[in-house]
């Protein structure tokens, strides 16, 4: 069925898009349909607070990257509480 939409728009609900619309907080939710869909865009090589791009397989829809998940691997530097 035709939306009218074009090729790259989603159809989705702001709960399913973002951590929390209703607080404000657009960050991508972790099953976001917009995560690993944006398109790749060499003078857009972070995101709006310096996160590089892409974490994942592709660049995140809109102005937030979502950060990689961490393995388990990293190295902290500092003190622990």
């Amino acid at each position: 069925q035709q939306t009218g939409q074009d090729a790259q728009s989603l159809v989705s609900t702001p709960a399913a898009l973002f951590a929390d619309a209703g607080g404000d907080d657009y960050r991508l939710a972790a099953t976001s349909p917009a995560l690993d869909a944006g398109e790749t865009l060499a003078d857009v090589p972070t995101d709006i607070v310096g996160v590089a791009r892409p974490q994942g397989a592709a660049f995140d829809i809109g102005a937030y990257e979502q950060a990689a998940a961490a393995t388990g691997d990293e190295i902290f530097a500092g003190p622990f509480d």
